[in-house]
C-alpha cells in the first residue's frame, strides 16, 4: 500500500473540468487536487489509500495544475477538494485537508440504513406527485415487512449510487391517511416492497413488486440511467432518417449529421437515449442514422473506424467528427449550450 500513486488511477483520472462535472448522471466522488500544491501533497497518501479500496461509488480525479484556461462550474477554490456529485451538481463538498480527512472517515464507515436517505424520504402522497423530474423512482416499503427487510441489503447500496433526485423513499406506516391513495398511486396497493417509476408526478405504467422483481430491476438497470420504459426512444422511431448503405457523403449537399451505430455496440447503447433525444429535438439541420451491422458497402469517410461515430457533413465533406461515448455527449452538451456554431456552413 506504501507505493500507491496517481498512476494507479489512470482509468479514473480525467483531463478537464467539463468532463469531470458531466461524466455521469449517477452519484459519484470527484477529487480536485493540484499536484504542485503543498496541501495536495500532504493529503495525497491518505486520500489515495482510501480510493484504492473504495467501491461504494464511482470516483474520478483531476489534477487542476494541468488546466490553464478552463474554469470549473463549481466555483473557485485554492486547496484540494472532494465533491459528491448528484445530477451533475454538487451534493456535498469537503474542502481542505481537515475536511477531506473527515470525508475519508465518514465514507469508510457508511452503514446502509434508511436514515442514510433521510433527505430523500417523502412523507405524503402530495409530495411525490409534485416532483418535476422526467423519470424517478418511488420506493414504497414497510419497516416490518419481511420482504422489505430481505431486499434492504441490495436496494440501499444500489440506491446510494444513484443521484438523490432520482429515487425517493416512502415508509407506508408513516404516511398520513395512508389508505386514501390518489388515483395516480393506487398501484401502491400491490404490496411491499414496491418500486414505482414516475414521470413529472404521474405513474409511468411501470412497477416492480416483491423482492424478486425489485432485485431483478436493480440488476437490469445496474449503473445505467433511471428512465421509465415508456419514455425510452428506439432507433425504429427514426426509420425515415435511416440509411441502409455506407456511401453517405452524397446524401445531401446541405449541412447535416451522420450517426453511425450498431445495436450490438455497448458504447452506442450507453449514449443511445441522449443521442436520440438530441436528434429528436434538432431544428433546421437534417440528420441520418446508419446501422453498421446491416448497412451495405464500405464507408467513404476515410476517418471512420467504428461506432459510435457522429460526423458533421457539409457540401459532401466531413467538417467535424466526434467518436466514442465521451466525445459525442460532450459535443451534444456544447451544442445545446450554444458553444458550437455551425452557422458558417449554412
Amino acid at each position: 500500500m506504501l507505493g500507491v500513486s496517481y498512476s494507479d488511477f489512470e482509468e479514473q483520472s480525467l483531463n478537464s473540468y467539463y468532463q469531470s462535472e458531466t461524466i455521469s448522471n449517477n452519484r459519484y466522488v470527484l477529487y480536485y487536487y493540484d499536484s504542485s500544491d503543498e496541501a495536495s501533497k500532504e493529503i495525497q497518501k491518505e486520500i489515495l489509500k482510501f480510493f484504492k479500496d473504495f467501491e461504494l461509488l464511482d470516483f474520478y480525479l483531476l489534477d487542476t495544475s494541468t488546466l490553464e484556461l478552463e474554469v470549473s462550474n463549481f466555483g473557485l477554490y485554492s486547496e484540494p477538494v472532494i465533491y459528491i456529485i448528484s445530477s451533475n451538481r454538487v451534493y456535498e463538498e469537503y474542502k481542505g485537508i481537515t475536511a477531506i480527512s473527515e470525508f475519508i472517515v465518514e465514507y469508510s464507515n457508511i452503514e446502509f440504513d434508511y436514515d442514510l436517505f433521510e433527505a430523500q424520504h417523502i412523507s405524503s402522497y402530495e409530495e411525490i406527485l409534485a416532483i418535476e423530474n422526467e423519470s424517478y423512482i418511488l420506493y414504497y416499503y414497510l419497516d416490518s415487512c419481511p420482504h422489505c427487510i430481505a431486499s434492504k441489503p441490495y436496494m440501499l447500496p444500489w440506491a446510494f449510487t444513484k443521484s438523490a433526485e432520482d429515487i425517493y423513499f416512502m415508509e407506508g406506516s408513516t404516511v398520513p391517511n395512508a389508505d386514501q391513495k390518489p388515483t395516480e398511486l393506487i398501484i401502491l396497493n400491490s404490496g411491499t416492497p414496491i418500486l414505482v417509476l414516475m414521470s413529472n408526478g404521474k405513474f409511468a405504467n411501470e412497477f416492480y413488486s416483491g423482492k424478486k422483481d425489485v432485485l431483478n430491476y436493480i440488476d437490469e438497470v445496474g449503473d445505467g440511467d433511471i428512465i421509465a420504459k415508456e419514455l425510452l426512444l428506439d432507433y425504429d422511431e427514426f426509420d425515415e432518417f435511416s440509411i441502409d448503405y455506407f456511401d453517405t457523403l452524397t446524401i445531401s449537399d446541405n449541412l447535416h449529421f451522420e450517426y453511425f451505430y450498431s445495436p450490438y455496440c455497448s458504447h452506442c447503447e450507453a449514449i443511445k437515449q441522449e443521442l436520440l433525444l438530441f436528434l429528436d429535438g434538432l431544428v433546421n439541420i437534417d440528420f441520418y442514422l446508419i446501422d453498421t451491422s446491416t448497412a451495405d458497402g464500405v464507408s467513404k469517410i476515410s476517418s471512420f473506424r467504428g461506432t459510435p461515430s457522429l460526423f458533421i457533413v457539409n457540401d459532401n465533406e466531413v467538417v467535424a467528427e466526434y467518436v466514442g461515448s465521451l466525445d459525442i455527449p460532450n459535443f451534444i452538451e456544447n451544442y445545446i449550450n450554444g458553444e458550437i456554431d455551425l452557422s458558417i456552413y449554412e
